[in-house]
């Protein structure tokens, strides 16, 4: 009787260099428990899916992330399927969907928040938690990206109403107006900055730009066409973009404030922008 402690003892070999974190979302997924702490309970009981576990485990070996292995990703406590056609959910974009939390509790209730390139809808599922009266929406120009969140909508009950378009598109055809508009767009321009595992495996379209400010410069110059005056833009950002985003803040919203903020490793990572009217308002 071959045990979980046995093949969790031995697929944490210096020989394969995984996480222990890794090892633990396979037994997990494949012994069907609920949570990991089950796991840990049940540690010398016989292994179940033994086959079904070394397919896995030869895929992840292999560098596949174990999210697309599993086909599932945590977000800021939600759940989330997800696979090739998306991006992974980091750390980071959580870091920016807790400082809107928190930033828009002091303020005024927004009745309208879009995001921008939403990919698996985890910005946006997350927001719905915490702002449910509000009318969320979610754009992204690939339908590959919105079959997927519109999974995660069915899998989570959720009334995200999400639009296929390029960025500020489907908002400015539509009218919309917005209080809260949020966007992680692709950014990175050198390759050179991602690990082999991103590279092989996540979707290019969603972390490559040509010249990483271009989506910036397209939201923030048509912001006029879209934004609540008092509205707030947010935006996950690339830790060497401050200098140039300045540039096109000051060309497009001279009257509008704005702030870049660290991320939890001292990096400059996002920009908010209170967004104020000027004359283009009236146009």
């Amino acid at each position: 009787m071959t045990t979980i402690r046995q093949v969790y003892k031995e697929a944490l070999s210096p020989a394969y260099g995984l996480e222990e974190m890794t090892v633990r979302m396979l037994l997990q997924t494949v012994n069907h428990f609920s949570s990991m702490t089950e796991l840990l309970s049940k540690m010398d009981e016989p292994m179940k899916g033994l086959e079904e576990y070394q397919r896995l485990f030869a895929r992840v070996l292999s560098g596949e992330p174990i999210q697309y292995v599993l086909k599932k990703a945590a977000f800021y406590g939600i759940d989330l399927f997800v696979d090739r056609r998306v991006l992974i959910p980091r750390p980071e974009t959580e870091e920016l969907v807790d400082r809107i939390i928190h930033d828009f509790k002091k303020k005024t209730y927004p009745k309208v928040i879009v995001d921008i390139g939403t990919g698996s809808g985890c910005i946006a599922f997350a927001l719905e938690k915490h702002f449910g009266e509000s009318h969320i929406l979610a754009v992204d120009s690939s339908t590959e990206a919105l079959e997927v969140a519109n999974i995660n909508k069915q899998q989570l009950s959720s009334n995200v109403e999400f639009l296929q378009g390029d960025l500020l598109t489907p908002l400015i055809h539509q009218g919309v107006r917005v209080d809260i508009l949020v966007s992680n767009p692709p950014y990175i321009q050198n390759r050179e900055e991602v690990e082999a595992n991103v590279l092989n495996y996540e979707p290019h379209s969603a972390l490559f730009a040509p010249n990483g400010i271009d989506h910036y410069r397209s939201m923030i110059s048509k912001a006029f066409l879209v934004m609540n005056d008092g509205g707030t833009m947010c935006f996950e950002i690339n830790y060497d973009q401050e200098e140039p985003l300045k540039k096109i803040l000051e060309e497009f919203l001279p009257n509008s404030s704005y702030q870049f903020l660290k991320d939890m490793q001292g990096k400059t990572r996002f920009l908010f922008v209170t967004y104020l009217k000027d004359s283009r308002s009236t146009l």
